[in-house]
């Protein structure tokens, strides 16, 4: 429907406009109808970081704060709803979604990894990793050195079965385990993280 041609006149509707303009109001009526061919809809991508804050990712976690912010802020304006939680030995929700923070929140590196399986529980209530129909992405920036990997691996494979794709960003220069079912890059320095899961996002989205 439109207010102005061209399209077909709908006679009704051009009745109404005209007896609002003579009774002075605002014509609301649209007299006008045309058929146009609409886009398919985009797709939403939910997105959750996992950001390993024991202490030998000391150096991913200023740069990684920064990407909480960053991602944050730019799914405001693309089709996205982003989270970034921290593991070490417990999860921290660091950037919740559908919220655009004000300033960067430092995340701090010590102790273990023992919180990564409630980290990844938190990020699925939060974004709904594992429910089908919806464009799902989970990106982790960690050595992979943690204390439970088999059920950690069950919990990757179950997401990678619902049509999760699960992104790993390990640091080339740290030991430690690569699980199956995930696309896992070897980073040289933090900055190359942040740039490989805004490039995955983007591709994501490009593909759906």
């Amino acid at each position: 429907p439109s207010s102005v041609p061209p399209g077909r006149l709908r006679t009704r509707h051009a009745i109404t406009a005209q007896a609002q303009i003579a009774a002075g109001s605002m014509p609301t009526a649209t007299p006008w109808q045309r058929r146009t061919t609409l886009p398919p809809p985009k797709p939403h991508l939910h997105l959750a970081v996992l950001v390993d804050t024991s202490f030998s990712m000391h150096p991913y976690t200023a740069p990684m704060s920064s990407a909480g912010w960053i991602l944050a802020h730019a799914a405001r304006t693309n089709q996205a709803t982003t989270t970034m939680i921290g593991f070490g030995d417990r999860a921290t929700l660091l950037v919740p979604p559908h919220q655009q923070p004000t300033s960067v929140l430092e995340m701090r590196a010590f102790g273990g990894t023992t919180a990564f399986i409630d980290a990844v529980k938190l990020a699925d209530q939060l974004l709904r990793l594992r429910q089908p129909g919806t464009l799902r992405m989970l990106a982790v920036v960690s050595d992979g050195d943690l204390p439970d990997t088999a059920p950690a691996q069950r919990l990757i494979t179950t997401l990678h079965q619902t049509g999760c794709a699960v992104l790993w960003l390990r640091p080339a220069d740290l030991a430690g385990h690569t699980f199956t079912h995930t696309t896992t890059i070897e980073v040289a320095d933090p900055i190359q993280a942040v740039d490989a899961i805004a490039d995955a996002a983007v591709t994501a989205l490009e593909h759906a």
